[in-house]
């Protein structure tokens, strides 16, 4: 698994975690920037969760009630299960590819310098010369 997949695995997990213990808030993706919403059905701005997608974890505001920060420490105890544990190994082609990719890359790069070093060094030999 790549990283970005490890990353999409673990908010899948997450999302179906929350929607089965967690009936009472609607998930909403309206924010964008990386952050996700958990916002109580009873329509309470205080009482939100935020959820980051790269970093793994949630949080809620100070003056939120007591039942939502509760919530926040239960949603953050499975986002450690689950970012703790052994994910499956970048499949074994992917990363041969993506070796291959990047020493292509360095090769084309070390030729590239090469030849404009080397018009370079000409360039100043022939004014030289001349």
């Amino acid at each position: 698994m790549t990283k970005r997949e490890q990353h999409q695995h673990i908010n899948k997990l997450f999302y179906t975690y929350v929607e089965q213990n967690f009936p009472e808030y609607t998930i909403s993706f309206d924010e964008g920037y990386g952050r996700v919403y958990f916002i109580p059905k009873s329509n309470q701005a205080n009482d939100s969760i935020e959820y980051h997608q790269s970093r793994h974890d949630v949080c809620c505001a100070n003056w939120a009630s007591s039942k939502t920060k509760t919530d926040t420490i239960t949603m953050e105890k499975y986002l450690n299960k689950i970012t703790s544990r052994k994910l499956p190994p970048i499949n074994g082609t992917a990363f041969l590819i993506g070796m291959i990719m990047r020493t292509l890359a360095l090769g084309l790069g070390a030729v590239f310098i090469a030849t404009f070093l080397y018009l370079i060094i000409t360039g100043i030999l022939n004014t030289t010369i001349m």
